[in-house]
């Protein structure tokens, strides 16, 4: 894996961990034998699926109360 595929994606470095971590035990629960590596496909992907959970709303918003309006002097 090289670095720069991290910053090409707006990533940071302290990100590798999880994404390394996950693509292991996912390879594991497989049963893959053959060499782990991280790859930049595998680090696009990930960007990529980040951005499209950080687009999506979280239910956080403010909830309005029909009807409640504050009184004007």
């Amino acid at each position: 894996m090289d670095i720069a595929d991290f910053r090409d994606h707006s990533l940071g470095i302290r990100e590798d961990p999880f994404l390394s971590g996950n693509k292991l035990t996912a390879e594991l629960e497989r049963g893959w034998e053959g060499e782990h590596e991280l790859t930049a496909a595998d680090v696009r992907a990930y960007a990529e699926a980040k951005a499209l959970a950080d687009s999506q709303p979280t239910g956080d918003k403010p909830r309005h109360r029909p009807g409640l309006r504050l009184k004007r002097n």
